[in-house]
Formats: C-alpha cells, structure tokens, sequence
C-alpha cells in the first residue's frame, strides 16, 4: 500500500512540474488556434509562500548573477518547494514510511538536494556567463582605447562599447550606462559591475579611469597595455589548465579504466588457465 500512495505522489509532483514547465512553450501555444492569454504561474503562488527576507535576497542575487531579473524570484522559489515535493516522494517510494535513522537521513538528503537544486542550476549558469564575460574583457579594453585615442572621453567610451562588444559583458555594460543615465558616477557603476560579474580586470579599469581622470595622464596607452596584460594572463592561465590536465585524468584511468580493463582482459585469461591445469 505504502508504495501504491509513494508511485501516486511521485507521479502527481512529476505531472505538476512537467504542466508548469510547458505551459507558456511558444510551439504549443502555436499550434493552438483559439489560445487563451497566458494566466499567471502556479509556481509564483508557491514561490510566494517563503517570506523569508535573508533568503529572497540571496537568490536575488543569485537570479542577477546568473543573468535574470529580479521578477523570476517567485518562480525560483517555487521550483525550490517543488523540488523538496518531489524528494520527499521519491523517499517514500524507496522506503516508504520508516522512523529509522538512515531512512530519516536518507529523506532529508533528498529533500535537501530538491531544495537545492535550483540553487545548481544558476550557478553553473552564472558561471558560465561569467566565462563568457571575462572572454571579452580585453575586447572591451581595446574598444575604449580606440575610442579615447578618437577624441571620446572614458564615460562615451564606455557608453558606446555595448554596441561592439555583445554577450554577456555587453548586456551588463549597457545596464552601467543605463545607470549612469540615471545620475549615478560611472566609476561606482564600473566598480559595481566588476563585483557582480566577479573580475577583477573590470577592476583594474575603474582603477586606471580614475588615475587618469586624477593626474590627467593619457588613458589610451594604459589600456592599450592592460588589455595585452589580460590576454597574456589568460594565456598563462589556460597552458596552466592544459598541464593539470594530466595529472587529473590519472584518477579515472587509475580507479575506472585499469579495474575495468583487468575485469573483462585479465579475469577471463586467468579463469580459462585455472580451469585447464584442473
């Protein structure tokens, strides 16, 4: 009976999730004639009922860095709630109800990983958009020390490089010159895009804009030179990745690829010789 009721409440969680995950897909919608205006997730309903303040923030944060806004908050926690749903049935379906400590650990793994794996899913998104932006930080350098050595200050420098850059650092210089718009001083903007997107080179641009703009030397130079810096540091950093890449592929050859070897080449010859000296 108790995996009877565990099968139905698997079964309804994984329906439910599969309804809200295809309910505004542009092909169904489209192949329905007469469609209705799409209602409001039932996600955001669930997502509403966690009212913690510490929490919505972070995954605020979490939401902007992995390149949402700030809206998808409400669906991000509902996916939460679902997921932790859906661990607990998946307990009560391979253990059903037992009050033994393993069963009760084993429940609240899986219910933690449902609750987690939200979390999972942005930071591998954040991550790479991260890698992403930090693949175009030298284009950017280059396009702001063409455009100051063409007469543009810093701030129409950076102001025009989301039209030539693209991608993620594109978006996110376009965000700073929307907020530069708004009255706040680019260096604070650049500054606060270097610690949202995590690099350090932004850094260092806010840092030699704002020498520049104190002592009144020549920027186009410096960031001509900055941007031959990254580069050779991205150089050092993937040669550094290529050399570690040995000694990483040592693990699975040791503990996957040898035992495995020995099972189907080894075990075979050794059983056929002991079987012919009986």
């Amino acid at each position: 009976m108790n995996w009877l009721v565990a099968g139905t409440a698997i079964g309804a969680v994984c329906c439910f999730v599969m309804a809200m995950w295809k309910r505004h897909d542009p092909v169904l919608r489209n192949r329905l004639v007469t469609a209705s205006p799409p209602s409001r997730s039932p996600l955001v309903a669930v997502g509403r009922l966690i009212r913690s303040r510490r929490l919505r923030a972070l995954m605020v944060a979490r939401i902007e860095s992995a390149g949402g806004t700030p809206g998808a908050l409400e669906r991000v926690l509902g996916q939460k709630i679902c997921g932790s749903l859906a661990g607990a049935a998946a307990w009560l379906l391979a253990t059903g109800i037992q009050t033994g400590v393993s069963a009760i650990l084993f429940g609240v793994a899986l219910i933690g990983c449902g609750f987690i794996f939200p979390d999972l899913r942005l930071a591998r998104r954040a991550r790479s958009l991260r890698e992403r932006a930090a693949a175009s930080v030298a284009d950017l350098l280059d396009v702001v020390a063409v455009s100051v050595s063409a007469g543009l200050t810093p701030r129409l420098a950076l102001e025009r490089a989301p039209g030539a850059l693209g991608g993620p650092l594109g978006a996110e210089v376009a965000k700073a010159r929307q907020a530069v718009a708004l009255g706040t001083p680019w260096r604070a903007v650049v500054r606060r895009v270097a610690d949202r997107t995590g690099l350090p080179e932004l850094r260092r641009l806010a840092a030699t804009l704002e020498r520049s703009e104190r002592l009144g030397t020549p920027v186009a130079g410096r960031l001509r030179d900055l941007a031959r810096e990254v580069r050779a540091e991205r150089a050092v950093r993937r040669e550094e990745r290529a050399r570690r890449a040995p000694v990483a592929m040592l693990f699975p050859l040791v503990f996957l690829i040898l035992p495995a070897f020995v099972v189907a080449a080894v075990v075979p010859a050794l059983l056929v010789a002991t079987s012919g000296l009986q």
